[in-house]
């Protein structure tokens, strides 16, 4: 009997969405295509510019064309990120990471519940849209403008008891979480999906630090995707004289001409004592997912699968998808400047 196994697909949509808010859906349907000739169990993205705005409808939009459940993680930055899951998947929890404020006493940390005591989830009050995302009216959050309008100002909270003109930096597109429980598994399963600063060293290791947390024993296994926006430990190194010199500190470790890999590290661990487990140099394919297209860039593999304490013995596949939506042709767009990637788990 053959073992049973479920599909868990990451990608980076790029800028679909951008195109879809001025009415080009070219890109979007090259993405759609790709996705349901895949058929992921569950599907975590990033890089959904807009969806939360006008009552959700891109997101509403991609669900109901993929004919899958989903919640929507609202980043301050405008790009937000998602999970997606098959009908028959049951969720149990949902969490974004944004909506938290600094040293709120009230989420402890990874796996606290998202909800109020009303069982509304934050942001969900008068003048906020579901999910954390501004009602129509409202002030929108700091760095929510849209890519179009070239890169969104960093974000900031003011602390509890911290005095009007305290501000404390926010992670730059944050991360949600969410935790099913997946029809032959016999335990919840949380899946994390994030997306790491792209200009800073330090900000990745913030936000890296902060997905550690995630490894906790106590808390169900975890599976993390990620847009890490730089290279794990034992990656070839990248060729940096690709990208241009204003750019090229973006990726490189402070005070090095090597790549920045402490906020991967930090996350998986030396190899005596490890945490999460990258899935790609778990299985030996280190191929690029990032870099081949427009130029300016070094391909290297930035778009990981991280499997928390005990998954990585459930690992049956893992895959950077090649697809020929992958590839601009003469009438239609590249479906994404990232490939998606695939692990496929055994159920237990």
């Amino acid at each position: 009997m053959s073992e049973r196994t479920d599909l868990f697909m990451f990608w980076n949509l790029y800028e679909a969405a951008v195109d879809r808010l001025g009415g080009d859906d070219a890109r979007w349907e090259a993405q759609r295509e790709l996705i349901l000739d895949l058929r992921p169990r569950v599907l975590l993205t990033t890089e959904g510019w807009g969806w939360s705005r006008d009552g959700h409808k891109l997101f509403e939009d991609t669900r109901a064309a993929l004919a899958m459940d989903g919640a929507l993680f609202p980043a301050r930055t405008g790009c937000d990120k998602a999970v997606f899951w098959q009908p028959d998947i049951t969720a149990l929890e949902t969490e974004n990471e944004a909506e938290r404020a600094p040293h709120d006493e009230s989420h402890d940390g990874p796996g606290t519940e998202s909800h109020d005591e009303s069982g509304n989830e934050p942001g969900t009050g008068p003048g906020s849209e579901p999910g954390g995302g501004t009602a129509a009216g409202a002030a929108p959050p700091a760095g929510a403008a849209p890519p179009a309008g070239g890169a969104p100002a960093p974000a900031y909270d003011t602390g509890p008891g911290r005095g009007a003109g305290y501000r404390e930096p926010a992670a730059w597109h944050g991360h949600g979480a969410a935790t099913l429980l997946l029809p032959g598994w016999s335990h919840p399963l949380r899946c994390v999906v994030a997306h790491l600063d792209p200009y800073s060293p330090t900000g990745r290791l913030v936000e890296s630090d902060r997905l550690r947390q995630y490894a906790d024993p106590a808390g169900p296994p975890t599976l993390i995707a990620l847009d890490a926006n730089t290279v794990p430990p034992g990656d070839p190194e990248p060729d940096w004289s690709r990208v241009p010199r204003h750019r090229r500190d973006d990726h490189l470790a402070p005070g090095a001409d090597t790549a920045d890999r402490t906020p991967l590290h930090r996350l998986t661990g030396p190899v005596h004592d490890p945490l999460f487990t990258d899935a790609g140099a778990h299985a030996g394919d280190r191929a690029p997912t990032f870099g081949f297209h427009p130029p300016g860039e070094a391909p290297r593999r930035i778009d990981l699968f991280l499997l928390g304490p005990g998954l990585a013995a459930r690992l049956a596949r893992y895959r950077a998808v090649d697809h020929p939506r992958l590839t601009a042709g003469p009438d239609r767009p590249a479906a994404s400047d990232h490939r998606p990637v695939t692990v496929e788990l055994r159920r237990r």
